[in-house]
Order: structure tokens, then sequence, then C-alpha cells
């Protein structure tokens, strides 16, 4: 079922990439929170898909070592993204009523806006690959479980 789930989690970050004041930014107010509830199910989720978004974002690096980098990310965090994906699950099945609407107001946001950052790299890393990395791209993403 979690395998199911991972590839139309994949089919989903495709399509949702076809989609100054001295106050903190949004940006690191958004940093500040992340690290103040870095054990929370959403937020260890969102660092996994943002550390392969920086990883698909590099636009000055040949595609090649995007997909060797990539790859090598992977093998080395499959287990903590998967781990990541279960706990935000669990997290979800968990709570009831209010409290589970309550976890998804605050959490949909940043895990949307998480998932159109990595889809909008992703699109943007193929279109400057030819048709056998856009494959590998698929093939290396389809590793997730």
């Amino acid at each position: 079922m979690q395998k199911a789930f991972v590839v139309i989690f994949i089919a989903m970050l495709s399509l949702v990439a076809c989609s100054s004041s001295s106050a903190p930014s949004k940006a690191e107010t958004d940093a500040a929170w992340m690290q103040t509830n870095a054990n929370r199910a959403d937020v260890v989720f969102i660092s996994k898909i943002s550390a392969m978004t920086e990883i698909l974002s590099q636009d000055s690096v040949e595609p090649s070592v995007i997909l060797q980098k990539l790859r090598k990310y992977i093998a080395e965090n499959n287990k903590a993204y998967s781990n990541s994906l279960a706990q935000l699950n669990d997290t979800l099945l968990g709570l009831q009523g209010e409290e589970r609407e309550a976890f998804k107001k605050e959490a949909s946001p940043r895990l949307d806006a998480s998932l159109e950052a990595f889809g909008k790299a992703q699109m943007r890393l193929r279109a400057r690959m030819n048709e056998s990395e856009k494959v590998e791209l698929s093939e290396v993403l389809m590793t997730l479980r």
C-alpha cells in the first residue's frame, strides 16, 4: 500500500509542477518555525522533500551530475524518507476531529509549498534534460519507498 502511495505521490508532484520591512521575512519565519518544530511529522517530511528540491534546483550543474547527487541522496536517505512519510500518515490517522483539522490547517500550506517547489524544480531540470536523462530521473524518483 505504501508503494502505491509513493507512485501516487510522485504523480502528484508532476501535476503540482504544472500548476521590505524590519520584520523577519516569511522565509525566515518559516525556517524558525520549522526549527522549533523539527520533530513534527510534517516538518520531518518537508525537510526530506526540501533536500531533494535543493539538489534538483542546481541550474548551473549538468543534469547528469544532478542525477548522481539525487541517486546518492536517495540511497543514503531512503529509509529516513520512508519513515517520515509513514510518520506523517500515522499522525494524520491518529488525530481525530478538531485536532486533525487543526493539524491539516497548519501543515497543509507548508506541505503544499514544499511539494510545489519540488515539482517546479523537477520540471526546470527536465527542460534541460535529454530523453534518456528524463527516463533516468523517473527511475531514480521511483526508488523512493
